[in-house]
């Protein structure tokens, strides 16, 4: 199982950065083509399985993964893209490259302890507790991966090309608006048909009702974070343009010290949602403080965003 899973998870890498060549040279729709496919394969191969184990499921992963990347270094190769492996460790690019990159992988870390942190406030909520948040967080998870990250991937390129062109501030004010907008969208969307989506998940065997409404709440909490969520993405990506990821990882190791003490103390008075409400105040304080940062260290046109 761990082999199967390292493999797996060693060539997603590959197929990450094959995706973020081929987006930049515009072919995002045949990227999600291919995701599409892989994943309706994967789907088909798990239930045409009747007796299935999980080795079985871990070996299916595999193939896939294995299969969506060498239809991915296919495009890749007609797309003209070439890379010759060297290993010069002096190179000035390489230097630079390791520079950024340490701060980000920091900040993933960072990130996922925050997580950790709250599933084990929520543990000592009561039985039950964490399940529940995590039904939560896998509903706002769906959101992100299917509109959030796609949409973000779409724009990284263009912020690059706009950055390039001297048009990279006005880009950025484009793409906050009409990301502003569909998360808003998303949010009053979830209020009026979220719950019954829920039942619709989750609500069989053990899974009552009163987990629905519950569920519910705390996924509505959640998705309130999205339009901050989303605008504080963006400006992430656009300080990376700028090579410049220490500023995104010290905002991102102040958020989560604050998201825990806040989610501490609410949790205190309210429970379960105060571990919720702690990570989205958290998330609004990460956009104040990222804009400030944003406005001293790249000259940032407040008037242009509110514009």
């Amino acid at each position: 199982m761990f082999i199967a899973t390292l493999i797996a998870g060693f060539l997603s890498s590959f197929v990450g950065l094959v995706s973020g060549v081929l987006e930049y040279k515009g072919q995002f729709n045949r990227l999600r083509l291919v995701t599409l496919f892989t994943s309706v394969l994967l789907l088909i191969l798990l239930l045409i399985e009747t007796n299935m184990s999980i080795y079985y499921y871990a070996v299916v992963v595999l193939v896939t993964t294995i299969i969506n990347l060498i239809i991915n270094l296919y495009f890749l190769s007609k797309s003209g893209f070439r890379y010759k492996m060297e290993f010069d460790l002096k190179d000035k690019h390489f230097k630079l490259m390791m520079k950024l990159f340490v701060p980000v992988v920091l900040s993933q870390g960072v990130y996922q302890l925050s997580l950790i942190i709250d599933t084990m406030i929520a543990s000592r909520l009561g039985v039950g507790r964490v399940s529940i948040l995590t039904y939560a967080n896998t509903v706002i998870g769906m959101v992100n991966v299917l509109v959030l990250s796609n949409i973000t991937a779409f724009m990284y390129p263009r912020l690059i090309r706009g950055s390039k062109a001297n048009t990279g501030q006005e880009s950025l004010s484009n793409f906050i608006l009409f990301m502003n907008s569909l998360m808003c969208l998303f949010v009053i969307l979830f209020l009026a048909i979220g719950k019954e989506g829920v039942s619709l998940l989750y609500e069989r065997g053990n899974f009552t009702p009163e987990n629905t409404k519950v569920v519910y709440i705390c996924a509505f909490i959640y998705i309130l974070s999205l339009p901050t969520n989303a605008i504080r993405d963006l400006i992430y990506k656009y300080f990376y343009i700028n090579n410049d990821t220490l500023s995104p990882f010290n905002n991102s190791v102040l958020i989560s010290v604050l998201n825990i003490s806040i989610s501490l103390i609410l949790s205190t008075y309210i429970g379960l949602y105060g571990v919720v409400l702690g990570t989205v105040i958290a998330s609004y304080l990460s956009l104040v403080f990222i804009t400030i940062r944003f406005k001293r260290n790249l000259a940032l046109s407040l008037t242009k965003l509110v514009s």
